[in-house]
């Protein structure tokens, strides 16, 4: 079984105006959904192999599978240790606290789950059953939860064997609400069977070295020719996940594999890119990582059949529960191209899911949120009945821009966020910011023809306010490059 580190104060502790009863939290809420994953949860006072010294907590925390951190009552102990685990791995770590009030302006954008307890510190009745189902949830839902790794996205972090780091966990499909067994395996087979993630996870250890890090493709969404600029999206290398020939994993280089498909890309050499995947054999059993690179060069060198490749690699991912944002990122960017400039409804459609699916993962990716309302907008959808979707965004905005460095992007995001929400003065303020923060000229394009899309929608309101925009997105002149800071 995985292991799940929880940094958690013990006994009866007074926060503030409250007791909190942190052994009581544990045992009701924490413990009954760790056991229904099948991860072993560990307290630093318990399960650790000898004394709780700090080189047996420094080495659990980097090594668990998944972290969960109370931060009620702002302990510098577990800061540290959360500190030291959003630096080590970007993957697996939730957040909980009691306190009545917000969380520090840098953790803002993580996956957090406030509650609420008694006078005795004890969390009870129907607050018990919503804890429980939020940290079901958030335990399915863990990809990307380190901020430090969004905002670098080019870091990566080498453990040596003696760490034995395990790999982020993954649950597949069960009854109980959890998917998979939790211990990385999985059931059914395909061409021969499969190899649960544990055993080809201890070859890569036995190796040497567990590598987490990634490279972006997030922005791609918007241009043929894109160098990113501030490109939040970033995931994990789970080596573990590799569902190839155990004997070829031994002599291929899954990290230098991927640097040659990143330094591809970065070329526009999308043949390579087909070349160098095709050439490993085993294509659909290969890495999702890999199977994306693929994906995508296909998308983008657009010979006849490449895009139906494209969807069909991806959708065998999601068919095969080995989808992530990524995945349905790349879907909705070519549901999006296809759709571009016709009527066709039923691509938008797709579009417009894939990209709230993405949403859905990574709340921050506001880019993506905006982009599935508007995909809905062009698919037919009247603005008031995406009002579920326009209020969790709203949130996501506000998140967003709280949590750190921010660029065209996201701010071109909250531009058109604002258009929808018929919000002309924060329009102006957030547009002259985004055109003072573009360092190429054609990054206005896009963004003019989602405005195009939005006055053009059932239900929005005041369409003269914004139609200058149009026009000076249209004959905007190139601006100097300036720093993105937020």
């Amino acid at each position: 079984m995985s292991t799940c580190y929880v940094a958690m104060p013990f006994g009866r502790r007074r926060v503030g105006e409250q007791t909190v009863d942190f052994d009581h939290v544990f045992a009701e809420i924490v413990q009954p959904v760790l056991d229904e994953a099948r991860l072993t949860g560990v307290r630093s006072d318990r399960a650790l192999v000898g004394a709780a010294t700090p080189e047996a907590i420094y080495r659990t925390v980097m090594a668990s599978a998944m972290m969960i951190a109370d931060l009620t009552g702002n302990d510098a102990a577990i800061h540290y240790q959360l500190g030291l685990r959003h630096l080590a791995r970007p993957d697996g770590c939730l957040l909980m606290w009691a306190d009545r009030g917000t969380l520090p302006l840098g953790l803002i954008g993580t996956v957090h789950l406030p509650y609420e307890v008694d006078d005795d510190g004890h969390v009870v009745g129907e607050e018990i059953d919503r804890m429980r189902d939020a940290l079901r949830r958030a335990i399915v839902q863990v990809d990307a939860t380190s901020p430090v790794y969004g905002f670098f996205t080019g870091l990566s972090t080498v453990f040596p064997a003696e760490i034995g780091a395990e790999p982020a966990f993954r649950p597949g499909l069960r009854g109980d609400g959890f998917r998979g067994t939790g211990d990385g395996t999985r059931s059914g087979t395909r061409g021969g069977g499969m190899r649960g993630d544990q055993e080809l996870a201890g070859e890569v250890l036995r190796g040497g070295k567990f590598l987490y890090g990634d490279t972006d493709l997030a922005g791609e969404d918007y241009a043929d020719d894109f160098e990113p600029v501030v490109d939040p999206d970033f995931g994990a290398l789970e080596l573990a996940r590799l569902v190839i020939d155990p004997a070829s994993l031994r002599s291929r280089d899954l990290e230098a594999l991927l640097a040659k498909l990143e330094e591809l890309r970065r070329v526009s050499d999308w043949d390579g890119i087909i070349t160098a995947v095709v050439e490993l054999g085993d294509v659909e059993g290969n890495d999702p990582r890999v199977l994306h690179r693929l994906a995508l060069a296909l998308n983008r060198r657009g010979r006849e059949g490449d895009q139906e490749r494209a969807v069909a690699i991806l959708e065998m991912l999601v068919a095969e529960e080995r989808a992530d944002a990524e995945s349905f990122k790349i879907l909705g960017r070519i549901y999006r191209e296809r759709g571009r400039g016709t009527d066709e409804k039923e691509l938008h459609r797709q579009a417009s899911d894939h990209y709230w699916r993405v949403f859905a993962l990574q709340r921050w990716d506001i880019q993506s949120g905006v982009t599935a309302v508007i995909e809905a907008l062009a698919a037919g959808e009247p603005l008031i009945s995406l009002d579920p979707w326009v209020k969790d965004l709203r949130t996501a905005v506000e998140r967003r821009f709280d949590s750190g460095p921010i660029g065209y992007w996201e701010l071109a995001s909250a531009f058109l966020f604002a258009v929808l929400e018929g919000d002309p003065d924060r329009a102006e303020v957030v547009f002259e910011r985004m055109l003072a923060l573009r360092p190429a000229v054609w990054m206005t394009e896009p963004t003019r023809r989602e405005l195009e899309t939005i006055l053009r929608a059932e239900g929005v309101a005041d369409v003269d306010d914004y139609e200058p925009y149009l026009d000076r997105l249209s004959a905007t002149p190139r601006t100097p490059f300036l720093s993105t800071g937020g």
